[in-house]
């Protein structure tokens, strides 16, 4: 092969950076997809910490988390997708006629239909306030009154604590636990931090001290992939 002929190939990177982020972006909006799935059905804090709500083997807090993320990594690969594809986007702008830049129909659609979204959720006008409506009664859904905390968030409340809120002598408490083989290192310690060395629910722990017939059954909002267990 001489030069000439060498010289006429181009050279070309290991990686293309357009197609690094668009696959990307695909792979977050799917992640972000199903995150937002999940999100959108979970108990809220209160019951989903209590319960310790899980699936897929995930928290609702981890599920935040990884929905937080994606939404910040998708946001970053966006500007550099914009980035990447400038041309394309100017071209947008100009008329496909004259080729000059102006104001096409196709922006102000898109921008009224983003306006409307936005006014229609804020407004709560159907069918915006109807999807928010039906979330929020999907969520409250998994609250069983036989099942509440004595009080709010009371897996932030220690041994101690939480044995008097149910009215329960804390060495009777400590008692009924021990026998149940869940371990407490001192009566001050926050039923959360029991919970999770057990490897149980807040409400678990909250059954067991109170001397409830089934209280080494698990919590009805724990799933995995295998199922609530």
């Amino acid at each position: 092969m001489n030069t000439e002929e060498k010289g006429s190939k181009h050279w070309r990177p290991l990686l293309q950076g357009r197609v690094v982020v668009s696959v990307f972006i695909l792979a977050a909006f799917a992640v972000l997809t199903v995150s937002g799935a999940v999100l959108f059905l979970a108990p809220p804090g209160r019951i989903a910490n209590w319960t310790d709500w899980r699936i897929w083997g995930y928290t609702k807090a981890q599920w935040q988390a990884v929905h937080i993320v994606f939404a910040a990594a998708f946001v970053v690969a966006a500007v550099v997708h914009l980035c990447l594809n400038w041309r394309p986007l100017v071209s947008y702008l100009r008329s496909r006629v004259t080729r000059r830049f102006g104001v096409r129909a196709e922006w102000v659609v898109a921008l009224l239909l983003a306006v409307g979204v936005w006014a229609g959720t804020h407004y709560q006008i159907p069918p915006f306030s109807s999807l928010v409506a039906w979330g929020a009664a999907l969520r409250h859904g998994w609250e069983e009154p036989a099942r509440r905390a004595p009080v709010p968030h009371a897996e932030l409340m220690s041994v101690a604590e939480l044995a008097r809120a149910s009215g329960v002598d804390v060495a009777e408490a400590l008692r009924r636990l021990e026998a149940a083989g869940i371990p407490v290192p001192d009566a001050e310690t926050p039923v959360r931090d029991v919970a999770n060395r057990a490897g149980v629910s807040p409400e678990r722990i909250h059954r067991i001290l109170s001397g409830e017939r089934g209280g080494r059954g698990g919590g009805y909002g724990r799933r995995s992939g295998g199922g609530y267990r």
